[in-house]
């Protein structure tokens, strides 16, 4: 009598694990997905458990939330045959984009995909002249690079500007990326600063096109190299210290700061940063060499994202900006001002300062750097009250330019009903890549490098057992 009831349990459990298959949790979780396209395989799992009181394996859920995805949005390689009708529709709901698209002309397989709405190219124009260029991977399953170009706006946010698809990142893709870039901007007839890291194809792609254009290095990733440099050396205590010291010399606004700061760098970490040091090329990360007149970057990370306040805005300049001319005006308030000319002057303070409100420049160089007066400026600006203080600070920081930056929207897409129409006489339709993503299933998350903060994986040797960084062909441990 137990040996038949335990045979029934165990019939019972052979058919509910049937019943659970990837299949049956597709169908529990289609429309979940589509409100919700993050959804992770371990909730999946934990819902069914606490709605069902059913147990999922994590692969299950996995494959499930795979076929979901499938029927929601369609196979991966179904998508490329929709990419003509995008470009049309793009270019027909949104007049004046850019928008360009490039198959092989043999067999039609997709090669590249360039877009730039008409609402960013609009937008730009009342942004900070400045472009943060960089390239991303792409998980789907043919793989692929996406490169962006993305600028900032008077409030310290990030604006999109354009993107564009392709098989890789090399020499020619970026080339032909900036080379379309340059279409776009050669007739604002504005000087955009680029920010990029030092990877050749980006050097080589901006010195081709635009070579008159300010160029300067992302500090982020000079961070990296730096740690990259010393991390097999020392402990994570002296490489923070070397990294501070480095920065200081990227920040140092002036010659004399500059050579001072270097010092101090040499006699701290010693040969090896020198080495590295000149790789580059100095007005291309430090602010006392910097050509550019007008903008000069600070740092990505500083970019962090700001929330906009429900409430009508009231002051002249976006409110980071405000509060940063209220807190300089502040600082500088008591300061004794002296005039030398119409519109030179000097101010005097620990240090004495020469302000030419003419040229819009200061000795200590943090006008010119910024874009926007220092305290030094301010002050002098306060003292002569002959324009106000408005007149002296560029206009995309104003609230009205913010305003101007999305005036001009992205205008939603026409349906995809007309798409399937059109397809079904259509003879072109454009092909995947050849590239794909091998069988197994790939990582999600990025490995980070041991410049990063990564953690590299110990491998026990199989001749001597013990953790370390050799296998057995190459151990030399006396047994």
């Amino acid at each position: 009598m137990v040996y038949s009831l335990f045979e029934e349990q165990g019939v019972l459990r052979q058919q509910k694990s049937k019943l659970l298959g990837s299949h049956f949790v597709k169908s529990e979780i289609a429309n979940d997905l589509k409100s919700n396209p993050q959804l992770k395989p371990k909730e999946i799992v934990s819902r069914f458990k606490h709605s069902f009181g059913l147990d999922v394996s994590y692969r299950t859920a996995w494959y499930g939330k795979e076929l979901a995805r499938k029927v929601v949005h369609g196979h991966d390689g179904d998508s490329y045959s929709q990419l003509l009708w995008y470009h049309d529709a793009i270019l027909s709901s949104n007049p004046g984009s850019y928008c360009i698209l490039e198959t092989d002309s043999l067999s039609n397989r997709f090669e590249r995909f360039f877009i730039c709405f008409s609402g960013c190219i609009e937008g730009f124009k009342s942004c900070i002249p400045l472009l943060f260029v960089d390239a991303a991977h792409l998980k789907s399953k043919y793989n692929g690079y996406m490169l962006c170009a993305t600028g900032k706006n008077g409030n310290q946010e990030f604006f999109p500007f354009a993107f564009a698809v392709v098989d890789s990142e090399n020499h020619d893709n970026w080339d032909w990326f900036f080379d379309h870039l340059y279409n776009i901007l050669s007739p604002q007839g504005r000087n955009v600063t680029f920010v990029t890291d030092r990877h050749s194809g980006l050097l080589n792609a901006v010195a081709r096109v635009s070579p008159d254009s300010p160029h300067s290095y992302c500090y982020y990733h000079l961070k990296e190299n730096v740690r990259g440099v010393y991390q097999k050396q020392s402990g994570n205590y002296f490489v923070d210290k070397i990294v501070e010291e480095f920065m200081k010399v990227a920040y140092s606004p002036t010659l004399a700061s500059y050579n001072f700061n270097l010092h101090n760098l040499k006699k701290e970490v010693g040969p090896p940063i020198e080495e590295f040091m000149r790789s580059l090329q100095l007005e291309k990360w430090c602010k006392a060499f910097s050509k550019e007149t007008g903008l000069r970057v600070k740092v990505m990370e500083n970019m962090s994202e700001r929330k906009v306040a429900c409430k009508r805005w009231t002051t002249v300049l976006c409110p980071p900006m405000e509060a940063l001319l209220k807190k300089s005006m502040d600082i500088g308030r008591h300061w004794a001002v002296r005039m030398y000319s119409k519109t030179v002057f000097e101010v005097h303070l620990d240090k004495s300062m020469a302000v030419d409100l003419g040229n819009s420049t200061c000795s200590c160089r943090q006008w010119q750097i910024n874009s926007f007066p220092c305290s030094h400026a301010l002050a002098t600006i306060q003292k002569v009250g002959v324009e106000p203080v408005y007149s002296y600070i560029e206009p995309f920081y104003t609230c009205q330019s913010y305003m101007n930056y999305y005036a001009h929207g992205i205008h939603p897409i026409p349906n995809m009903e007309k798409f399937y129409e059109d397809a079904a006489s259509s003879t072109s339709v454009v092909k995947p890549p050849l590239g794909r993503r091998p069988s197994y299933r790939s990582k999600s998350v990025r490995m980070k490098s041991a410049a990063e903060g990564g953690t590299r994986r110990r491998i026990k040797c199989g001749r001597c057992g013990e953790l370390v960084r050799h296998n057995k062909i190459t151990c030399t441990v006396p047994i």
